[in-house]
This record gives structure tokens, C-alpha cells and sequence, in this order.
């Protein structure tokens, strides 16, 4: 069986991602759609604003074979390393192929930037240099290097997806994997476009417009047969389900950064070049203002230092990960576990040759987690505490048909979705 592997969040999925999943099958010639899911957070920072097995229950119905997790070493991290877990995930998954949404709709435009940035030539490094010392964002400079080198290749850099898709273009060619790699060119509304006037609303649109009460339009841009799953889905979908808790976050927050010290700070990913310093002394400014956690980041946020840096920052912080505990994760000799979320009768028949190849797959936590070895477990473990504090900031339907969603210990309450037949409605 040829497979193709994708990496998504869902968050929620919509009318755009059932699209990918049928091309991505279509165009590597796939007879399964294997998708690694973040799990509790996301890579812009931050938790996801709906359970991970509601959303992998929504991937199966709209298309996908196989939900695996994405855990928060992963997925709570930069773009580099995001996509990096995703894609060793995916091979371990035994993928032929792997599927990304891009701007572009360029492979090899995309395929040469990531061999470019792979390679690192030495003009590329020097630009990147001098690029960093002048105050740039990482990903400016970078941009800005790639633009000395190959121009063309440059400008594919100032999208989001099409950044993404390098980033796991470049782990295939660091791991040296022998898979394939097509895109599908993203149709309608941009990652961060909040705009819903045309057939195709991202997902940022759909969250804006569901936390607003504004649920009339809903269901242009969101599949929701798809979603149902036997369940009532609007209840699912409320404003009062997806709203954070009432300053449940930002008290949080606060409350660490007044208790640290710039050097213990100074342990969490990313708190570098004066931002602890700069996190605290805004923090208790922040504390007697009664301002929101959105001024407190503004406040810190500077050229070379990106928001969704900051956030992914903030949520180390409150995991308490710090980036020695996570060092461990990224090393080549690193190998993920998989831990299914959803899947069908396809599905199903991957995740038995994968069990006949010995490779550990946790579906019922009770009895699996002994597959694990020691440096697995602490990875399940960090995920575990983001579900935990995910449940906590989030005012979160449990009574559903998805009930370990959310609240302490969910993590080893869940099990797999199983979906009979192929796992779309109808």
C-alpha cells in the first residue's frame, strides 16, 4: 500500500484541509493519508483551541487514514524543529511520500531553497551573519541571506506555508530520507487572512468567528458532516467552548515571570539577548495596569525577536520545559514513538504492518506504555502536562462524544477513534 504522509493541526479543519488530504492523495498516488497532528499545542505558541481527538476525529471523516500525535517537544517549537518531529514521525510511520500545503504550489522552486539552506554556502552564511548582527528576526535574516544566493528562491520565503514546506523539505534531505514530496498550492484565504468572502476561510478566520458568536457562516468553510461524527457539533463549536477562561493564561504567566529571576529565565527556549529581563520588568507593570498578556508581549517584542517567539517562549515557561529538557528530542539518535489518535479500516491495516515491523504504536496507554524507553516516556510525559494545562485555560466541552479531550490525567484516558469503512460520512 503507497501512503502519503501529512502534517496539520486542524485547528479546526476546514473546507480547505479536506481539499489538501483528497489532492495529496491524488497527486503522490496514494492509497492511505497518513497525518501527524499537533496534540495540546501549536506551533505558533500557545494551546490549540479544540481536543486533539475531536480534530483527529474530524481528519478521519474528511479523508484521512490514520491520525498519529505530534507531541509538544515538537510542536510547541519553531518551525525547524516542528517540522522536523513531523517529518521523522511520518518516515517511522513508513510513508512513500509526504503532502504540504504551500503558496506556491512550486516543488522545485521549494525543493531548491530547502537545498540551499540545507547546505548553507559560504556567501549564505556570511549574509546571515551580517543580517543577524544588524538586528533582524532570524527568519528576516534568513530571507535576506537565501536573497544573495538565489533570489528567486528568496521570495518563496515571505509566506508561511510556503516556509513550513521548506522547513520539511530540508529534514527530508537532513535525514537523508528516501520519500517523495509533492504540494498542494493553497487555495482561497491566506494562514493568517481573516477574511471569509471566498470559498476557502482559514482556520485563524473560522476561530475569530466562532469566538464573536458569529457561527452563521460557519458552515461554508467547515465541513461539517465531517466534523459530527454522530455528535452534536454545534455544541462543540460554541463561542463559550473556544474562548479561553477569563485571565486564566495571563495570571498564570504573570505569576511565573514575577516569581523567576532574569538567570532561571534564562533556562526556557528562546529566553535570550535581554528578553528575561525585559519579560519581567513588563510583567509587573503589566500585573498593577490590569493590561492584557497581547500588551505584555508588545511591549518585549523588538526586531529581531518575532511574536509567535515570544509565545512559544511564555508557554516553555509555564510547561516548565525547559530547553535542556528538551535537547533530547532533537538529536539524531532520537527515535519518535507513535501514538494513534484516529483511524478507519485503512488506517488500521497500516497501523498492523507497522506492529509487524516492531515499531512501538501506543494506542490504549494501560497496556503500551511499556513499548516505551526511558527518553519516549519523558516526551509522552511533556505532552501529558500540555493536555493538563490545556484543560485548564480552556473552557472545554467534557460530556461530548470526545470526553478525554480534555481535563488531568486525559492523556492516558484516550484511545483511538476507530472509524469503520473508510470514514467519511455518507
Amino acid at each position: 500500500m503507497r501512503t502519503v504522509g501529512i502534517t496539520a493541526e486542524y485547528n479546526p479543519l476546514h473546507t480547505g484541509h479536506r481539499y489538501h488530504i483528497e489532492e495529496s492523495k491524488r497527486l503522490a498516488g496514494a492509497d492511505g493519508a497518513v497525518v501527524v497532528m499537533s496534540g495540546a499545542c501549536v506551533q505558533r505558541g500557545g494551546w490549540a483551541s479544540f481536543g486533539k481527538r475531536f480534530r483527529a476525529a474530524s481528519a478521519v471523516t474528511a479523508g484521512a487514514d490514520l491520525v498519529l500525535e505530534l507531541p509538544y517537544p515538537y510542536s510547541g517549537q519553531s518551525a525547524e524543529t516542528f517540522a522536523d518531529g513531523a517529518v521523522r514521525t511520518l518516515v517511522r510511520a513508513g510513508v512513500d511520500a509526504i503532502s504540504f500545503g504551500s503558496e506556491s504550489g512550486d516543488i522545485a522552486g521549494l525543493s531548491e531553497a530547502a537545498k540551499i539552506l540545507t547546505d548553507e554556502p559560504a556567501s549564505f552564511r556570511q549574509a546571515l551573519a551580517s543580517g543577524l548582527k544588524n538586528g533582524l528576526s532570524f527568519p528576516a535574516a534568513r530571507e535576506a541571506a537565501l536573497y544573495e544566493v538565489d533570489p528567486d528562491a528568496s521570495a518563496l520565503l515571505s509566506s508561511p506555508n510556503n516556509i513550513l514546506g521548506v522547513e520539511y523539505l530540508k529534514a527530508v534531505l537532513r535525514g537523508g530520507f528516501s520519500v517523495d514530496a509533492v504540494t498542494v498550492r493553497r487555495a482561497g484565504a491566506g494562514y493568517h487572512d481573516l477574511d471569509t468572502q471566498r470559498s476557502f476561510a482559514s482556520a485563524s478566520a473560522i476561530r475569530k468567528m466562532i469566538a464573536s458568536g458569529d457561527s452563521g457562516p460557519i458552515s461554508e468553510f467547515i465541513p461539517l458532516d465531517a466534523l459530527s461524527g454522530g455528535t452534536d457539533t454545534g455544541k462543540l463549536l460554541r463561542s463559550e467552548y473556544l474562548a479561553p477562561k477569563h485571565g486564566a493564561a495571563e495570571a498564570a504567566v504573570l505569576s511565573r515571570l514575577l516569581a523567576s529571576t532574569p538567570e532561571s529565565l534564562a533556562a526556557y527556549p528562546g529566553m535570550t539577548g535581554g528578553l528575561p529581563e525585559r519579560l519581567i520588568r513588563e510583567a509587573g507593570r503589566i500585573a498593577v495596569s490590569g493590561e492584557s498578556l497581547s500588551e505584555l508581549i508588545r511591549a518585549v517584542k523588538s526586531r529581531g525577536l518575532t511574536w509567535t517567539a515570544i509565545e512559544r517562549s511564555l508557554t516553555a515557561l509555564l510547561m516548565d520545559a525547559e530547553r535542556d529538557m528538551l535537547a533530547p528530542f532533537v538529536k539524531e539518535d532520537y527515535v519518535p514513538y507513535l501514538r494513534a489518535l484516529a483511524f478507519n479500516d485503512t488506517g488500521r491495516k497500516i497501523l498492523r504492518d507497522l506492529k509487524e515491523r516492531e515499531i512501538p504504536v501506543i494506542g490504549t496507554p494501560s497496556t503500551d506504555l511499556k513499548l516505551l524507553n526511558e527518553t519516549q516516556q519523558k516526551c509522552w510525559a511533556l505532552e501529558s502536562r500540555a493536555c493538563d494545562l490545556q484543560g485548564l485555560f480552556y473552557k472545554a466541552p467534557r460530556e461530548q462524544l470526545y470526553p478525554n479531550d480534555f481535563g488531568p490525567g486525559s492523556m492516558n484516558r484516550s484511545v483511538p477513534l476507530y472509524f469503520p469503512g473508510d470514514g467519511c460520512p455518507g
